[in-house]
């Protein structure tokens, strides 16, 4: 427990001699019975540098930040170019309303035409079938 203390201010104190010189001879080091590895023995040369606030700051927190950052933007801008591309599909699938009246105007009056044609049709044959008879 002493050794996770001195860890918050520097990483010196934590191995001893032997335990340090193994660690980096091959990236793996035994304690208690449990072996515990480093995949790049650089990792620890940087926690000895630095405190260990420095290097969880510089080396975990700045890039989760960054990648963070990177997709919040990335997020924005294909939202952007969702809604742009909306846009656009409703302008070129919209109905001008304008246009549409006139047509349904057309159409009304063509209706009209229509059902006096087919009314003067109508009476027509039935004064010929009244001659007739």
């Amino acid at each position: 427990m002493k050794k996770l203390i001195f860890l918050k201010d520097s990483i010196t104190g934590v191995l001893t001699a032997a335990e340090e010189t193994d660690l980096l001879a091959d990236g793996l080091i035994t304690s208690g019975g449990i072996d515990y590895r480093l995949t790049d023995t650089n990792n620890y040369n940087l926690i000895k540098e630095k405190s260990f606030h420095e290097f969880y700051s510089s080396h975990m927190v700045a890039p989760v930040s960054s990648e963070l950052s990177k997709i919040k933007n990335l997020t924005q801008d294909s939202t952007f170019m969702l809604e742009a591309i909306d846009q656009k599909i409703k302008e070129i699938s919209s109905v001008n309303i304008d246009e549409e009246l006139i047509n349904l105007t057309k159409l009304q009056r063509a209706y009209e035409a229509s059902a006096k044609v087919i009314n003067v049709t109508d009476e027509l044959l039935q004064t010929v079938l009244n001659l007739v008879k």
